[in-house]
């Protein structure tokens, strides 16, 4: 597993300053492990900093990275969404296909 890596982004003066920790996973995933806001993000880029490790400002890539956080059990890439819909299509229609020729008489 690789180090983590911090990214940060600073906000305009009314909000808040933003950080998030993530390490890349060994099947390429992305895995935030620290996120926070104010203080928290202040807490988190000094100890990146205190550790050595490389901290970023890119306020997209923060975003996304939260985002993608939010959305809880999905560890499928977005790169792959057309591919997933093609796979489940295909199943419903392997399932639907298999159910006329073994209930012909009934619905299902």
């Amino acid at each position: 597993m690789s180090r983590p890596k911090w990214t940060e982004t600073v906000e305009p003066q009314d909000q808040e300053k933003v950080a998030v920790a993530y390490k890349q996973m060994p099947d390429g995933s992305t895995r935030v492990v620290a996120a926070g806001t104010g203080v928290e993000a202040e807490k988190i880029i000094a100890q990146a900093q205190a550790s050595g490790v490389q901290v970023r400002r890119n306020e997209d890539e923060v975003e996304q990275l939260l985002r993608s956080e939010n959305e809880q059990g999905s560890n499928v890439p977005p790169e792959i969404y057309e591919l997933m819909a093609v796979v489940i299509n295909f199943a419903q229609e392997v399932n639907e296909q298999w159910l006329r020729e073994n209930y012909e008489d009934s619905e299902y």
